[in-house]
């Protein structure tokens, strides 16, 4: 129970530091107890290294509403979904798009876990889905 306490804060971590740089202040860091270093590390790797990837596919399969005006905890949680879940293989598809969804919960609006997990399931099915197989 302890690691996922530790996992959870830090997606809650990296959601914060993607919600910043979508606000203009990547130098932000969010002040976190407990959380895992390797994990964080890892996951700040994938992003940096694809997160222009990562809004393309959020685009991709979110057409009827632009990056631009996508609400931007909804955005940051969709990043560091795709970034953990997809990029760094770092948890069971199930497990990264269930965190995603209530982290949604958390940091959105009233309908951000409906259209989180709809954008992951899309995601997994058509650029994915190895993953499905795998499960």
């Amino acid at each position: 129970m302890q690691n996922i306490d530790k996992f959870r804060k830090t997606r809650v971590k990296l959601i914060q530091e993607e919600y910043a740089e979508l606000l203009g202040e990547p130098s932000f860091k969010y002040e976190v107890e407990e959380f895992d270093k390797e994990r964080y590390r890892t996951i700040k790797k994938v992003l940096a290294k694809h997160r222009n990837e990562i809004d393309e596919l959020i685009q991709k399969y979110s057409p009827k509403r632009p990056l631009e005006s996508l609400n931007k905890p909804d955005h940051a949680v969709l990043r560091v979904a795709i970034a953990e879940t997809f990029y760094a293989k770092a948890v069971p598809v199930k497990v990264g798009i269930n965190e995603a969804v209530e982290l949604a919960k958390r940091f959105g609006t009233d309908q951000s876990y409906r259209f989180v997990n709809g954008v992951l399931g899309n995601i997994l099915r058509n650029e994915f889905p190895e993953l499905l197989e795998s499960e």
